[in-house]
């Protein structure tokens, strides 16, 4: 039984709740990621691709003027919630739906062109009347929030009808364009660093960016830009080529930085791509750019004229893909172990349950407070993809000679303190001994102190 939690006990007494389950990375560059499609629930609708996801794993979408919320993560089923003023949204539906990073509010593109608005709602507002957007004055095709404050709109320029990317600050209500592109707009996404990936939608001739070409662009660039110490950065000759593929109409990235790539193309058949996080983060400092091999890509709605969109599921763990016939595809890159936890109360055993082990193989129960770059706790040769600054051995919650039985499983019982600090999020990973890096290791199961 092991009860030592590295100085994490506070004054506080709270119990602790199992949140999601997420790959903890370590792929190699240069290797395609392993996804595996794991099943299917029941979309917003056919051909509503009008949805995000909240921080507790549920879908919210638009159907019509209808906002509807699935009623738990992954039933498929969904309560009408809300409901927009009529005549805001194009007759044609909405261009997007966008939470914000903490859930509180989400942002709505009426998808017009010339005199468009972008609207924000609150969540907190959903109690199943018609709601009370603030309505800002702005074209729209897509979003990606850069904060909870800050929105990235990719929109065409109603005069010259190229695409271009502008920040809005919803308190302010200005709004800066920051980027221009010589092509149709395409999707937007920031990664953990702040920088901004954009993608030319459609190439409107010779020369210059090709549809489906993702290029990255610094946080400090786009901050310059904001700030008015630069004018707008020019997609054409500026930033880090990441990859190029199908259209670039959906970007997206997972806790990992995996990077889907949604979208259509006339010289592709129809698929999604999924980019290895390693390669991705090369790319975007320049290193090289993602390659073919680095890339997984699926069709799973096979023979339908599909333009995929999708969206990573914080709350599961999962990437949600829609492919228009009403299902919603889920996928989970697969992991070498499997990370079990019974129940997670405070001041309670826990049986954490690991399995699909090698037999007789050394393997550890590692837990940390913040995702980041692979480390290894010496002594033992264990990885993981914590983030954990300053490893000290007492993270190995598992007694350093725990082995996998001989069908490949092991159990650890795990006291859980009463004394963790309110809203805390714990990550717990198995691996196996001397599979540094992570070529042997489970998903990261969180835990949410409440």
């Amino acid at each position: 039984m092991f009860s030592s939690w590295n100085g994490l006990e506070s004054s506080k007494w709270a119990g602790a709740v199992l949140v999601g389950s997420l790959w903890s990375g370590g792929m190699v560059s240069g290797a395609s990621p392993d996804f595996e499609l794991v099943g299917t629930q029941a979309g917003p609708g056919a051909g509503v691709g009008i949805w995000d996801c909240l921080p507790d794993g549920r879908v919210i979408a638009l159907v019509g003027d209808e906002i509807v919320l699935e009623t738990s993560p992954q039933v498929g089923s969904y309560d009408v919630v809300g409901e927009m003023p009529g005549g805001l949204l194009a007759p044609w539906g909405a261009s997007f739906l966008e939470v914000s990073p903490d859930g509180a509010r989400f942002m709505v593109g009426d998808n017009n062109f010339d005199g468009a608005f972008v609207y924000l709602i609150e969540v907190s507002d959903l109690v199943g009347g018609v709601v009370s957007p603030m309505a800002y004055l702005h074209e729209n095709y897509t979003a990606k929030w850069r904060d909870d404050y800050q929105i990235a709109i990719s929109y065409g320029n109603p005069v010259t009808f190229l695409g271009e990317v502008a920040i809005l600050d919803i308190a302010s209500g200005v709004t800066i364009p920051v980027l221009t592109i010589g092509g149709a707009s395409g999707g937007v996404a920031f990664n953990a660093n702040g920088n901004l990936l954009a993608a030319n939608g459609y190439d409107f001739g010779g020369g210059g960016s090709e549809t489906g070409d993702v290029r990255a662009f610094s946080a400090a660039a786009i901050d310059a830009v904001i700030d008015g110490r630069e004018g707008m950065i020019d997609f054409e000759v500026a930033g880090e080529l990441v990859l190029n593929a199908l259209s670039g109409a959906s970007l997206n990235f997972d806790l990992d930085v995996n990077l889907l790539v949604g979208g259509a193309r006339a010289d592709e058949g129809n698929f999604f791509v999924l980019a290895d996080g390693g390669a991705v983060a090369d790319a975007v400092v320049g290193i090289d750019t993602v390659e073919g091999n680095e890339m997984f890509s699926a069709d799973p709605v096979a023979g339908a004229d599909t333009i995929y969109r999708g969206q990573f599921n914080v709350g599961t763990g999962e990437w949600l893909l829609d492919g228009g016939d009403g299902l919603l595809y889920r996928y989970w890159l697969n992991a070498c172990l499997e990370l079990k936890v019974d129940q997670m109360q405070r001041g309670e055993t826990s049986t954490f349950r690991i399995s699909r082990g090698t037999p007789g193989r050394r393997v550890g129960l590692i837990y940390g407070t913040a995702r980041g770059t692979t480390y290894v706790i010496e002594q033992l040769q264990f990885c993981a993809d914590l983030g954990i600054r300053g490893v000290r051995r007492n993270h190995l919650l598992s007694s350093a000679d725990l082995r996998m039985d001989a069908a490949g499983n092991a159990e650890v019982a795990v006291q859980i303190p009463v004394g963790l600090a309110e809203g805390r999020r714990l990550l717990f990973e198995a691996a196996q001994a001397g599979t540094c890096p992570d070529e042997c290791s489970s998903r990261v199961l969180i835990a949410e102190v409440e």
